[in-house]
């Protein structure tokens, strides 16, 4: 924003002033977005880390029953 001689300073900042803070809710509300985006993607990571524990624990149990066989 140029200062037109038509507005006074105190506008210009003003209008910086509100511009800034509509700029900052808006980066709030993002940020959040994404760590509520992170969050999820981190509990599904730790359920398919559960899961392929439990797969392995299968497979190491059936090829022990394999191995008596």
């Amino acid at each position: 924003h140029l200062l037109s001689p038509s507005s006074s300073t105190d506008t210009t900042v003003i209008e910086r002033a509100q511009h800034l803070s509509s700029f900052h809710e808006q980066l709030k509300t993002s940020t959040q977005k994404k760590l509520n985006e992170l969050n999820h993607i981190e509990r599904y990571s730790n359920e398919i880390i559960s899961c392929q524990q439990t797969l392995q624990n299968l497979v190491d149990a059936c090829s022990i029953r394999l191995q008596t066989f």
